[in-house]
């Protein structure tokens, strides 16, 4: 079976995610692009999947790539009001 490739983008702007929830197929990857001022960092804390990224500097992005299905709550460490739900499903 082949990987999925695609990626989504996502804006991290005003201490915000430009969406709050995404839908991806596993194999897939959400890229997080810094247009703030400040720094950001993505991290995603499920039972089945963890993921932490360096501190985004402005300019910068983190991508994330899902190998599971799932649903997975992604936040940022440094502005913890910032939330974002991807649901990763399977081709079946």
């Amino acid at each position: 079976m082949a990987m999925d490739t695609s990626i989504t983008m996502v804006r991290q702007q005003n201490r915000t995610f430009s969406v709050d929830a995404l839908r991806i197929p596993v194999g897939g990857a959400v890229s997080f692009s810094n247009h703030d001022e400040f720094e950001h960092e993505v991290y995603v804390d499920a039972p089945n999947f963890a993921y932490d990224s360096e501190e985004q500097e402005p300019g910068d992005s983190a991508t994330v790539h899902f190998t599971s299905a799932g649903t997975f709550p992604v936040r940022c460490h440094i502005h913890p009001k910032m939330h974002l739900q991807v649901e990763v499903v399977g081709s079946n």
